[in-house]
């Protein structure tokens, strides 16, 4: 059997363990979601519209990484020839946004994301 003294060591070191591991309250983990998505407000974006003018995905520019032309974003949005020409004919657009738009705003509203 255990002595107290020894059950309140156990506890002491799994809470100790437990924030070690990077423990965020939901509090904090949503002001941090908060936060991040203001910076990416803030920073261009290339925005996949579908043929109704929704988003249906959005990326960083990046130059490093291929995000730097339209086609370039293209073939990083959909790999596939076949399926980039399809998309394209029926009406699929990429865009370059600078953070401003009602597109972009709405799709980072969503924590889910497009």
């Amino acid at each position: 059997m255990t002595s107290t003294a020894e059950q309140l060591a156990a506890y002491k070191a799994d809470i100790d363990a437990k924030y070690a591991r990077g423990y965020v309250p939901a509090k904090t983990a949503a002001a941090q979601r908060r936060q991040r998505i203001e910076e990416d407000r803030k920073q261009p974006q290339w925005l996949l519209l579908d043929d109704n003018g929704n988003v249906d995905g959005w990326h960083t520019y990046s130059r490093d990484q291929g995000w730097d032309t339209e086609e370039t974003v293209w073939k990083k949005f959909e790999p596939r020839k076949k399926d980039r020409e399809r998309l394209q004919a029926q009406g699929w657009t990429v865009i370059r946004d600078d953070g401003r738009s009602r597109e972009l705003k709405t799709a980072l509203a969503d924590p889910g994301g497009p």
